[in-house]
Parts: structure tokens; C-alpha cells; sequence
């Protein structure tokens, strides 16, 4: 079957898999999703890790939806950004010319048959990113068969003109010619319908919470053609499938169906040599097609004689120039390999290089396009079938389950385990760094370079190290200047005559394999006169929750509210109740303990709800909040810089212990805020009136209500992006939201 199918998309979970299931399983054509972004602008449910390392996430979260519907996946360098209203103002901070490069680039690369978008450039969608990719898949479908168009890269790649370009369409059915995707048709492997291909592929993006059985795929969707040949019925109308559309490969099409026709279950190994024997008739064949078709004959060849050939390092890490013994996997063989002197520590390709908010910065073209780094550490296996030498390359994989590959790491990182330091007056502080080792031992010194107007003692520090994991942390006293000011620290180690400025972030959850990324070793230093009246304050997590930091920063002892605690804890010991990012979504046992938490504001406690997802699938997770009647919205303030207004600029929270003005609405990141509340009982005071340009202004970002002796207060700001930013207003303003039940009037 010579056929190929490849989606364009926005994000990392807009794929209909679906139709990949169906065009690859159903029709055993090669089949691909491309992702414009690596969704860096997304929610996290599963753990901490924003912007850059959710990428990972994500990345690894599609690579695993690939492994059950055996599609290849690729993305362009363009980065998620958060959410857009303007497809027009999205291309244009990606960069047009930029990402129709790398879409045409994987185009001809890939040379599709049948190109399909997930959405459609001229729809109403509100993510304008879903809009964007629609626009870019259309005209880079065009522009691939030009070659007038990138002529730079044919050098590498020709022209590709894909027979048809397709829109995924879900609901009622289009107008015109149009093919039907029928999930509940039965895959033939497994014997699945697709619908349960496509649920168990849509549950590996667990950190987006598509893992919620309150999700569901739709029982069929269409394709309707935009461009190129028209269809009549058939996916492949008018597109040879067979062999015969490579030239001079009649011979090795009739070996290969010949192998298939006397494939016997019982015994594959006669397949394997069947296969061996026509190899060289592929081989032989000068076209991308063939490239393609010897790497699934010689898998094919692989599997039939039952034959595994994996790598297994003993460590999964590794210095250069060091030697890595390598356990061969049925074999029964072990082997040596030698890290040469040169290797670059391991770090994916995107992220080697200094990049903006909106594209990643990739020197080699080669590598566009990759899902991930060509692995580190690699070893060639030789296989004898019917005495014919097949050479397969395998990447050296970390010991355990979804392990990765080896990493080559430097002989010590380091990092700053706090990612902001808040003076709140002129005195000094401590700011730890720390030092591991990844060698035998390490010896050096340690170094915080601090801009002008700040100080540092001692200028250096020594540290010994004994053995390879062994870390210590090493304190620093920091002066602020006197008044307020926002800058970068760096932790420098100097050992085995090199400078080391970075740290190794591990993003590993279950299912996906490790990774390892180069992380700067950087605090910001935040000077901002803060004031709070909370000492202890309850916290209940939400989803990569990094607000407990910042509250500890103010001067917070911070307890972390598990079930046990929110049942039967003493909650009237706390200033201040926090409820994190999300939790209602993921925390039934705050729905459960709602009366015991209004018991807690009533008898003069503050209870801080941060916004949860309103879900149409699942509304029961956020109804309830609050002691009065109050619905959680879809609206959002996507502009950063968007004005704030002040509805009560004499109100307690904005007044005490800090005055919140205009300047703490400056330098945010990324967004001012999502999931306003909609509506709201009379007994709830909105705060704040804000809105992108050109829309209705919004009042549901903060609700403030007093409920007995007590406070409760709603906000939809995002707090969880500003606080790691070190936006000295977001800490302003938290100080006074945890101190509400103190200040109140």
C-alpha cells in the first residue's frame, strides 16, 4: 500500500484520530499528525512544568498517542502563546513566511497524498490559533507544489503536489461531495471500532484532562474537499496505491504481494526470508517511496524472525568521554560505548538556542520538523536473513520502564531551587544555590553574579563533592537596592575548567518516557515593599501549583490541605485558605468539604478560590463554589497589557495592607486572566473591570464577599503565571487576598 495522509493542526491534542485510524489502520496507509505548536501555552494537570518544559509534556504526551494509532508525528517551530482572538495577529507573531516554511518544508519532505486540516481558516472559531493553522495548511498545500516557492530547500526535497486537500468536519454533514468517517466501523488488527482507537489515543493528553471519561469522539465526522482532485467517495480517489507508481518497481511489487499472499501466522519466519529476498529489488529502487518501504521491509523483517534489538545503557546518564556499558537486548551480548570528548549535553534541539515568545530558533533545516532530538548514543545491529545482511540503528535507552535515552549531562549542574526571592524591605537575604554531581566527585566554586545595585557575600563559595548524585547547597547573603526593582540572578559553577550556568529538569510521568532539558540556574530578585497580615495559611493544590512558593515568599508558613485535613483538620488555626488553579476539577473532596470550608469563612476565616474549568461535559465540578449563587464562565482577557479598572478603588482588598494602583498591572505575562466568573449573586462586590480591545468590558475577575465574620473572594486573574514571573503586583495583591479576613471592614 503506497499511500500517505497527513493532518495539520494547531495544538498537540487537535488531532481527529479518528480519521488517522481509519486511513492507517482501515487503509494501511502511511499516516502523520503536525502540530503547528508543542501546546507550550496550555493547563498542566499533571504536574508543575509551564511554557517551555510543558512542551515536553506534550510532546511526549502525542508521541504516546502515536504509539496506539501508528501515525508519524511532526511540528513547526512555532511556539503556543497562549489564547489568540486574531488569526491574523498569530501568524504575524509566529511569522508567515517562517512557519509556511517549515509547513512546506515537511510537506515535500513527507509528500502526502491527501492533506487534511483539523480546522477551517475562514470558520468563527474563538482560539484563533485552531483559525491560524487552517489559513497556513491551505496555502502551504499550494505553495508545496510550487517551485518557485522556498526555492532554498530543493536542495534537499523536490515539489510536491498533494493529490487533494480536505477539512474535518464534524456535526451536521457538508454540502457537496464529502467521505464519512464511520467510528463505530471495526479496525482490522484488533478488531476495535475506531471510536475506542481514538478514546484510548485522545486519553494520553492527561495533562490537558482528555483522559476524563466525561469525553467522548464523535460517532462520525466528513471530509470535504477545499482543493485539488475532487472526491467522489474514496479517501485515495484518483491516487494510485500500488507499486506501480514508482517507476522500474513492477518486480519487487510482485515479490512483496507474493510474500504477503503466503504469509503463514504459524511460522513468519518463512515471510522473513521471503521478505530478505526481495529486499535488494527495494534496495535498488531510486525513489522516496522505496526509502520509505525498506524501512517498514526491514521492521517487517525484524518482527517476523522475532528478533528484538534494543540497547539498554546501564545508567541513564553519561559524561562525554566517558565509557557506558550497554546491555543488547536479545542477544544476550554486552558492549561498550565510548561518549566522545565532543558530545553536547543532551537537550532537545528546539531548545539549544536563544529563542522569542512566539518561534523557536533551529540552525540545521534538517532537524525541522522532528518530533525529537536524534538520540545522543546510538548502535548499529546487524541481522542475517537468509544470508543477506540487514543494519538496523537503535538509540541507547536509560535502564526502566519508558525510560528515554541516555542523557550525556555535564560533570555537575546546578540550579536555584526558589524561582523568585522577594524583599519586602532593604535587609538582606539568603539565596540558596545548589550543586549536584554527575561524575565520580567534583570539586569548584560557586558564584551569584547579580546586576548593578545589588550585592552579594561572599563573592564565591567552595564545594567538594564525593560521589556521582551527591549535592549540597550553598548560601549567599543578597542586599537589595533601596528602592523597587525586578532583575535576573545566575549560579555559576566552575569546575573541571568549565563554567556551568545550568541545571537538568527530569519531566517524567507514567506512560511517557523521560526527558531531560538544560535549565538556566536563575531566581528573580524581586525588591517591592509588601506588607502582610497572614501567617498561616491552608493550601489546597490544584495541578502544577506554584502559588504555595509564593506565599512562603511573603512570609507564609504554608500547609498543604490534603482530604484527611480538609475533614477533620482544625481549619481555624489559618489566617487564609487558598484554593489552587483547577482544584475543583481535579479535588472531589472539595466539593465534599464546601460546608465545613463556609463554617471556616463564617467564623472570620478567608477563603481565596482561584478559577477552576467550567466544563459543559463535567458542570458538577464547579457548581457550588462560593456561600452565594455564582456561575464560572468561558471568558477570558487575553491581552497582557490589557487596562484594568478600578470599581472600588476604596475597597479593603486593594487598600490594605497594600495599595493596589495601576503600576501592579504592569509587566504581566501572557494573559490577565480565564474563566470569569459569568454571574453572580447581588452579595458579591466585582473589583475589577477589564476586557481585550474592541470587546465588552468584564467584571467577573474578582468577586469579594463577606459571609459571616469571614471573607470569601473569587479571582480569575492569573496568579499562577505572574507570581513565577515576579510581577511585584500579583504579590501585592495575594498579600491582600490572604489577609482579607484581617482588613476586613
Amino acid at each position: 500500500m503506497l499511500a500517505s495522509v497527513l493532518m495539520i493542526g494547531a495544538h498537540p491534542d487537535d488531532e481527529y484520530v479518528e480519521v488517522l485510524a481509519y486511513a492507517g489502520r482501515n487503509r494501511l496507509a502511511r499516516t502523520a499528525y503536525l502540530s503547528l505548536t508543542r501546546g507550550e501555552g496550555g493547563q498542566n494537570l499533571l504536574g508543575p512544568e509551564q511554557n517551555e518544559l510543558l512542551g515536553l509534556v506534550r510532546t511526549q504526551e502525542l508521541l504516546a498517542a502515536r504509539r496506539i494509532d501508528g501515525a508519524e508525528q511532526y511540528f513547526t517551530r512555532a511556539i503556543d502563546f497562549g489564547f489568540s482572538r486574531s488569526a491574523g495577529d498569530t501568524i504575524a507573531k509566529w511569522g508567515r513566511h517562517e512557519v509556511l516554511s517549515d509547513l512546506v518544508w515537511i510537506i515535500r519532505r513527507f509528500r502526502p497524498d491527501v492533506v487534511v486540516q483539523t480546522f477551517e481558516g475562514s470558520s468563527g472559531l474563538e482560539h484563533a490559533h485552531h483559525k491560524a493553522s487552517g489559513i497556513l495548511a491551505a496555502e502551504a498545500f499550494h505553495l508545496a507544489a510550487d517551485g518557485n516557492s522556498f526555492p532554498e530547500q530543493l536542495q534537499r526535497v523536490a515539489p510536491w503536489r498533494a493529490a487533494r486537500l480536505l477539512q474535518v468536519v464534524t456535526g451536521l454533514a457538508p454540502e457537496g461531495p464529502a467521505i464519512q468517517i464511520d467510528a463505530t466501523q471495526t479496525e482490522p488488527v484488533e478488531g476495535l471500532p475506531l471510536a475506542e482507537t481514538a478514546r484510548r489515543t485522545r486519553g494520553m493528553h492527561r495533562s490537558q484532562g482528555f483522559d476524563s471519561p466525561a469525553r467522548r469522539t464523535p460517532p462520525r465526522c466528513w471530509l470535504s474537499c477545499l482543493a485539488g482532485e475532487p472526491v467522489s467517495g474514496d479517501l485515495f480517489d484518483h491516487v494510485d496505491t500500488t507499486w506501480g507508481r514508482v517507476p522500474g518497481a513492477e518486480e519487487a511489487g510482485l515479490a512483496l504481494k507474493e510474500a504477503a499472499r503466503l504469509f503463514e501466522p504459524g511460522d513468519p519466519g518463512r515471510t522473513a526470508l521471503r521478505l530478505a529476498e526481495a529486499r535488494p529489488l527495494v534496495a535498488a529502487i531510486e525513489d522516496p517511496w522505496a526509502r520509505v518501504k525498506l524501512r517498514e521491509l526491514d521492521e517487517t523483517i525484524a518482527l517476523c524472525l522475532g528478533v528484538s534489538l534494543r540497547a539498554i545503557g546501564e545508567s541513564p546518564e553519561v559524561l562525554p568521554g566517558q565509557l557506558l556499558q550497554v546491555r543488547l537486548e536479545g542477544t544476550g551480548a554486552r558492549t561498550t560505548v565510548q561518549v566522545p570528548e565532543t558530545q553536547p549535553c543532551s537537550q532537545p534541539y528546539w531548545l539549544e538556542k536563544p529563542h522569542g515568545p512566539h518561534l523557536y530558533t533551529v540552525e540545521n533545516p534538517e532537524l525541522i520538523g522532528l518530533a525529537e532530538s536524534p538520540a545522543p548514543l546510538t548502535v548499529r545491529f546487524i541481522v542475517s536473513a537468509g544470508g543477506r545482511h540487514i543494519e538496523f540503528e537503535r538509540p541507547v535507552e536509560a535502564p526502566g520502564e519508558s525510560a528515554g535515552p541516555v542523557a550525556v549531562v555535564a560533570p555537575v549542574s546546578v540550579s536555584i531551587p526558589e524561582g523568585v526571592h522577594l524583599f519586602s524591605n532593604s535587609e538582606p537575604r539568603s539565596v540558596c544555590a545548589v550543586v549536584r554531581s554527575h561524575a565520580g566527585g567534583a570539586h569548584g566554586e560557586m558564584t551569584l553574579d547579580v546586576p548593578a545595585g545589588w550585592t552579594v557575600e561572599p563573592v564565591s563559595r567552595p564545594f567538594h563533592l564525593a560521589g556521582s548524585g551527591e549535592r549540597t547547597a550553598l548560601a549567599f547573603m543578597v542586599t537589595p537596592p533601596p528602592s523597587e526593582a525586578r532583575s535576573a540572578c545566575t549560579a555559576t559553577a566552575a569546575a573541571g575548567g568549565r563554567r556551568i550556568s545550568f541545571g537538568l529538569a527530569e519531566v517524567r510521568y507514567p506512560g511517557l518516557a523521560r526527558q531531560v532539558a538544560l535549565e538556566a540556574a536563575r531566581t528573580v530578585l524581586l525588591r517591592a515593599d509588601i506588607e502582610t497580615f497572614a501567617r498561616q495559611v491552608g493550601y489546597v493544590m490544584g495541578p502544577g501549583d506554584t502559588v504555595p512558593a509564593a506565599l512562603r515568599q511573603l512570609g507564609c508558613a504554608v500547609t498543604l490541605l490534603g482530604e484527611d485535613e480538609l475533614r477533620r483538620g482544625r481549619l481555624e488555626r489559618f489566617d487564609a485558605i487558598v484554593t489552587g488553579v483547577r482544584a475543583f476539577n481535579v479535588r472531589r473532596d472539595l466539593h465534599d468539604n464546601r460546608r465545613r470550608l463556609l463554617s471556616y469563612v463564617e467564623a472570620g476565616g478567608a477563603w481565596v478560590v482561584q478559577y477552576s474549568v467550567a466544563d459543559r461535559r463535567a458542570p458538577e465540578q464547579v457548581a457550588g463554589i462560593g456561600p452565594y449563587p455564582l456561575s464560572i464562565g468561558r471568558d477570558r482577557v487575553v491581552s497582557a497589557e490589557a487596562p484594568v479598572a478600578f470599581l472600588e478603588p476604596g475597597h479593603p482588598l486593594v487598600s490594605f495592607p497594600n495599595r493596589i494602583g495601576e503600576r501592579d498591572f504592569c509587566g504581566w505575562v501572557q494573559e490577565r486572566g480565564l474563566y470569569f466568573a459569568a454571574e453572580w449573586d447581588p452579595r458579591y462586590t466585582p473589583l475589577f473591570e477589564c476586557s481585550d480591545p474592541g470587546l465588552e468590558p468584564l467584571r467577573g475577575a474578582t468577586l469579594y464577599a463577606r459571609h459571616g465574620r469571614g471573607v470569601f473572594i473569587f479571582t480569575a486573574f492569573s496568579w499562577f503565571r505572574q507570581l513565577p514571573a515576579g510581577v511585584a503586583g500579583a504579590y501585592r495583591m495575594l498579600a491582600n487576598m490572604v489577609s482579607a479576613a484581617k482588613t476586613a471592614g
